[in-house]
C-alpha cells in the first residue's frame, strides 16, 4: 500500500530512499522500516523480478528509551479522531500490540473480559484482559460505535476497533500529526513499553504484568522496563525515608 500506483519495474532506489527518509522523519525506528523494506524485497524475489537496490538501516542501539507520561498520551489522544483515540487508549492501558488490538472482535468478548485469540497473538499464546476501570468505559463507547453506514445502509461491525467497518492498520500520518500537535515525538509501540513500566511502578508483580502485555520472556520484558534518573532518585528518597 505504501507504494500503491508504482509499477514493480518502475520502483527506483530513489523512490525507496524517499520512503525511508519519510518514515524516519515521522519517528519510525530503523528496525521497523527494515521490516517493511524487507517485505518489499521478498515480493520481488517471489515474483522473480530484479530487486531494486534497497539500503538497510543500522539497527544498533535498537532498545528505545522513549516512553509516554500520562499527560503526553492524553494530549496525543486528544488530537486523534474518536476511533483512533479509543484504539490508542486501549494500547496505553493494556500494552497490547497494534496488530493484536486490530484483531479483536465482539465474539471474543465474554462478560466483562476479552480474549485475545492465540492465532492473533504474536507469541502464539492467547490471553484474557478484564474490563477494569477506564477499560470498561472504553468498551461501552465501542459498543455504541459498532454501527456504520455504507450507501445509507446501516451495518454492524464485528470488529471492536474499526474505521467504517474496516480494520485499523496503518495510521502513521494521523499519528505523526497528533504527536506534533501534542509536542511529543513517540511511536505507537512506546505505549506498550510505557504500559509495562506503569504496571511495575504501580506494584504489579512482573509475572502478572507479563501476562497482561503478552511478553513471553523476562529478557524481552526488561527491555521495556527502562529505569529513568527520576526513578532512581525516587527510589533512593523512599529508601532513606
Amino acid at each position: 500500500a505504501d507504494f500503491a500506483g508504482v509499477r514493480a519495474m518502475g520502483l527506483s532506489k530513489e523512490d525507496v530512499d524517499r520512503y525511508i527518509e519519510q518514515r524516519l522523519a515521522e519517528g519510525d525506528a530503523p528496525a521497523s522500516i527494515n521490516r517493511t523494506t524487507g517485505l518489499v524485497k521478498q515480493g520481488y524475489i517471489f515474483a522473480e523480478l530484479p530487486v531494486p537496490k534497497i539500503r538497510k538501516l543500522d539497527e544498533s542501539g535498537n532498545v528505545r528509551h522513549g516512553f509516554f507520561s500520562e499527560l503526553e498520551v492524553r494530549r496525543v489522544i486528544g488530537n486523534l479522531d474518536a476511533d483512533l483515540a479509543d484504539f490508542t487508549l486501549f494500547g496505553w492501558l493494556t500494552g497490547m500490540r497494534k496488530a493484536e488490538i486490530s484483531s479483536l472482535r465482539w465474539e471474543d468478548v465474554a462478560g466483562d473480559e476479552i480474549r485475545l485469540r492465540a492465532e492473533n497473538a504474536k507469541t502464539g499464546e492467547g490471553r484474557t484482559i478484564p474490563f477494569e476501570g477506564e477499560l470498561a468505559d472504553l468498551i461501552e463507547r465501542r459498543k455504541k460505535a459498532r454501527q456504520f453506514k455504507v450507501k445509507e445502509v446501516t451495518m454492524i461491525s464485528p470488529l471492536i476497533f474499526h474505521r467504517e467497518g474496516e480494520p485499523i492498520r496503518e495510521f502513521r500520518k494521523s499519528w505523526a500529526t497528533a504527536c506534533r500537535l501534542a509536542g511529543v515525538r513517540r511511536l505507537f509501540h512506546d505505549l506498550r513499553r510505557s504500559a509495562a513500566r506503569n504496571m511495575l511502578n504501580a506494584g504489579v508483580p512482573q509475572a502478572i504484568a507479563m501476562q497482561i502485555t503478552g511478553h513471553k520472556t523476562d529478557s524481552m520484558f526488561r527491555r521495556y522496563a527502562i529505569v529513568t534518573p527520576n526513578d532512581v532518585r525516587s527510589a533512593l528518597r523512599v529508601t532513606q525515608e
